[in-house]
């Protein structure tokens, strides 16, 4: 993903020293490290101090799509943020936490 740079920004980075390749803000001699795993490892740690064992992220999603389902968020839209390639593999695991489909055919009966 990109994101345009003001002018302004432009110009600040353009005056600053020579660096040492393409990146302002990285060197290229460390890591990346990505957003999702420093989430990983800091979701890890506060499980550590909560006293959760074998924790992993991943056990969050559950809870995750029900809690958008309960607040009426579209199946569809619960289906795109979890990254399924379906919404019927969505479906397949939370249809029963589905209030807007459930509130919307209660309307029309």
């Amino acid at each position: 993903m990109t994101v345009q740079l003001p002018s302004l920004v432009l110009e600040a980075l353009a005056a600053l020293p020579e660096r040492e390749g393409p990146c302002y803000f990285w060197t290229g001699k460390s890591a990346r490290q990505t957003c999702a795993k420093y989430w990983r490892v800091r979701l890890g740690q506060i499980a550590g101090r909560a006293g959760v064992r074998a924790f992993h992220p991943h056990r969050l999603r559950d809870t995750f799509a029900v809690e958008l389902l309960l607040s009426e968020v579209t199946i569809h839209d619960v289906s795109t943020l979890l990254g399924h390639s379906s919404v019927q593999t969505t479906e397949r695991y939370y249809a029963a936490w589905n209030t807007a489909k459930r509130n919307r055919l209660a309307r029309i009966v």
